[in-house]
C-alpha cells in the first residue's frame, strides 16, 4: 500500500512537472510569434527619441512629477512566490517522507527475515 502512495506521488509530480513545460512552451511560442509590425529604422527611433528629450528639456511644467512621487513603491520580491516555493518544498518533503519510512519498513523486514534464517 506505501510503495503505491508513493508511486502514485511520483507520478502525480511528474504529471504536474510535465503541464507546467507544456505551459512554459506554449508562453515561448507564443512570445516568440511574429505580429507583422513593420521594420522600424533604428535611425528614426534614436532622432524620435532626441526629439522627445528636447521637448521635455524645454517643457518647465514639472506638476505631473508630483504625482509620480506619491505613487506606492514597487514591488520588491514576486506576488505569490512564497506561497508556491512553500508547496514545492511541502512536496518534496512528503516524498521524502514515503522514501524514509519505506526505507525503515525494509530495514525492519530485513532484520525479521536475517534473525529467523539465523536461528534456524
Amino acid at each position: 500500500m506505501c510503495v503505491c502512495v508513493c508511486v502514485c506521488v511520483c507520478q502525480d509530480l511528474q504529471d504536474q512537472l510535465e503541464d507546467l513545460t507544456e505551459q512554459s512552451n506554449e508562453i515561448q511560442e507564443i512570445m516568440g510569434r511574429s505580429y507583422g509590425m513593420p521594420e522600424i529604422d533604428d535611425d528614426e527611433l534614436d532622432a524620435e527619441l532626441e526629439a522627445l528629450g528636447d521637448e521635455i528639456a524645454l517643457d518647465d511644467d514639472t506638476s505631473y512629477l508630483d504625482e509620480a512621487s506619491k505613487a506606492p513603491n514597487a514591488p520588491t520580491s514576486i506576488p505569490g512566490a512564497d506561497s508556491v516555493t512553500n508547496k514545492v518544498i511541502t512536496a518534496i518533503g512528503f516524498v521524502l517522507l514515503i522514501f524514509t519510512f519505506l526505507l525503515i519498513l525494509i530495514i525492519i523486514y530485513s532484520y525479521k527475515n536475517w534473525s529467523a534464517n539465523r536461528s534456524d
